[in-house]
């Protein structure tokens, strides 16, 4: 993940965007530095490894993570502020 932004935790969704704007992937933060996502190149559903090349190319086109909280909120306003 850049350093720029705080580290995502277990459940966090990561959006994507291959342009660097329009958001057009969601992954699933699953640790140990992994996500799980469905991908037409990958397969199907699956996991992927953010230091891999592969996985580079998801964290070079991340460009916001949410965070969920235990009352449903927090979800747009993260995204909002990104």
């Amino acid at each position: 993940m850049p350093t720029a932004r705080a580290a995502p935790e277990v459940g966090d969704p990561l959006f994507f965007a291959t342009d660097g704007k329009r958001i057009d992937h969601i992954a699933i933060y699953a640790g140990n530095n992994e996500i799980i996502h469905s991908s037409s190149s990958g397969g199907g559903v699956g996991y992927d490894n953010l230091s891999t090349k592969r996985g580079r190319w998801f964290a070079d086109h991340h460009v916001a993570t949410g965070r969920v909280v235990e009352d449903g909120g927090g979800l747009v306003s993260t995204l909002t502020g990104a």
